[in-house]
């Protein structure tokens, strides 16, 4: 049995990146809904531009009204999710100075205690500061490394006991006990320092999740309520409206055409009689009367 198998490394990154594609996904739709958020916005604008009469803008304070709305709830899950990205940082800088404090001085971690200078130190009066996600993913993959070393350790340890025990000559059971005592300290400090990263884990996947599900739920309503019940519909509407009356216009003839055409028609007809000078007038007056 490997110590990569009992300590089950391999599962615990596992974890941590479950927990980063969920990450990943939720900056995703968070760029989503500023693109969608910004559209708004600039159709906002250009409707204000093109109808600056008082009661156009009147009626176009509602629409701004939604805008704030969305954007407010968008500024909301972009700062719980500030929070999220700022704890996980935490989490894993505390648990990396707590193992390093706490850890067997007859493990090597001199490299480890230097490199963690080039980490920015996390404070927690500042809990909406965005640290670098690539220290993140350093961190705590230099924790998986150093319990992997620590575990390596315990059993270098595990097999001196077990020499000393098999050696023949004095009895020396209280140096075995002693032996075996603090093997086992070191063992289960290990296996609490798996234990918590385990938790840390499960929390941030909790807590990405809720905040996933409730920022697919605001994608969803600003698609379906927005614009797909009525910016999407309205303008189907309006095209098709638009299609009816130049599908009519096209199948007449030009008014003023048909007019003139009768009018020629008319005046190239011979006359048989003359036309008394009143009636002349008349006609005149209400072919002139038609043209306009």
């Amino acid at each position: 049995m490997t110590s990569m198998h009992v300590l089950n490394i391999d599962n615990l990154r596992e974890s941590f990146n479950v927990n980063m594609q969920i990450l990943h996904t939720l900056l995703d739709k968070q760029t989503q809904v500023k693109e969608k958020l910004d559209t708004l916005k600039t159709k906002y604008s250009d409707m204000i531009q093109n109808n600056k009469r008082k009661i156009f803008i009147f009626c176009l304070d509602s629409y701004y009204f939604q805008y704030k709305m969305l954007v407010v709830e968008m500024e909301n899950i972009s700062k719980t999710l500030c929070m999220i990205k700022n704890r996980i940082y935490g989490d894993y800088y505390k648990l990396y100075n707590v193992i390093l404090s706490e850890s067997n001085l007859n493990v090597d971690l001199s490299h480890f205690s230097t490199k963690i200078k080039k980490y920015l130190p996390y404070k927690d009066i500042e809990p909406f500061f965005e640290y670098n996600n690539n220290d993140v993913i350093q961190l705590h993959n230099d924790i998986l490394q150093i319990l992997n070393l620590m575990y390596r350790e315990f059993l270098q340890k595990e097999l001196k006991t077990i020499g000393y025990n098999d050696a023949n000559g004095l009895t020396v059971d209280n140096f075995i006990q002693t032996l075996n005592y603090d093997n086992n300290t070191f063992k289960g400090k290990i296996f609490l320092y798996v234990n918590y990263l385990q938790f840390y884990h499960k929390l941030q996947h909790n807590h990405l999740n809720t905040l996933l599900t409730r920022i697919t739920i605001f994608v969803n309503d600003i698609n379906e309520q927005i614009i797909s019940n009525n910016n999407i519909t309205f303008t189907v509407e309006n095209e098709e409206y638009k299609k009816n009356i130049e599908s009519y216009l096209n199948s007449q003839e030009p008014v003023k055409d048909v007019v003139k055409d009768v009018v020629k028609d008319v005046v190239e007809e011979p006359v048989k009689e003359p036309v008394k000078e009143p009636v002349k007038e008349v006609v005149k007056e209400v072919v002139e009367k038609v043209i306009k």
